[in-house]
């Protein structure tokens, strides 16, 4: 399971949903947080809850600057089975865009940091028990703070993200990376 972290609401609900069901020790949970957002992270770090300055992470919708008391509660509870991720701003981006160009669906960066694990390997290298035959929900979910010119902007200004990352031939997004990857500098697929 792959939920992005602000208040830790989502994540009490998910973990909570996962005891109910008796599910908790069968289930591992990502919790994705970006830099400049992740007060999940540091209070799991410190073991006590933290409080950033600020938010200066471009997912907005993250920005919690203190993660709620009962997710830290539960994740260190279930630390086993919960672990704390944080990505760049570059790699949420990414993932809206990506998310965009293969699936049709557009996401904001609180969002698009779920969707990044599936590129390039990231979620095997977080969780190398993955088998063919297992399972992943990604909680996709937030749109309201995003448009079409800010899906844009992102792949100008971390465009480069790709050329440093991406092998994942097979996709879509792929294909229109800007320069390069069959792509043209403005973002649009090469015709």
């Amino acid at each position: 399971m792959v939920c992005s972290v602000g208040g830790g609401g989502l994540l009490c609900g998910v973990l909570l949903g996962l005891e109910k069901e008796g599910w908790r020790d069968r289930c591992k949970v990502l919790a994705l947080e970006t830099e400049g957002a992740e007060s999940l992270n540091k209070a799991l770090a410190k073991g006590r809850l933290v409080s950033l300055p600020g938010i200066t992470s471009i997912a907005t919708s993250l920005g919690a600057t203190r993660v709620a008391q009962k997710a830290l509660d539960l994740a260190q509870a279930q630390e086993h089975n919960v672990k704390s991720v944080v990505l760049s701003d570059a790699e949420a981006a990414m993932g809206c865009w990506r998310l965009a160009d293969d699936e049709r669906i557009i996401v904001e960066a609180a969002c698009g940091v779920n969707v990044a694990v599936c590129y390039d390997g990231r979620l095997k290298s977080l969780l190398p028990e993955l088998a063919p035959e297992s399972k992943v929900v990604i909680v996709v979910c937030g749109g309201s703070n995003v448009t079409l010119e800010t899906l844009m902007a992102y792949r100008k200004e971390y465009g480069w993200i790709e050329k440093k990352t991406t092998d994942d031939q097979e996709v879509p997004s792929t294909l229109s990376a800007p320069n390069g990857l069959n792509g043209n500098s403005d973002g649009m697929p090469s015709k």
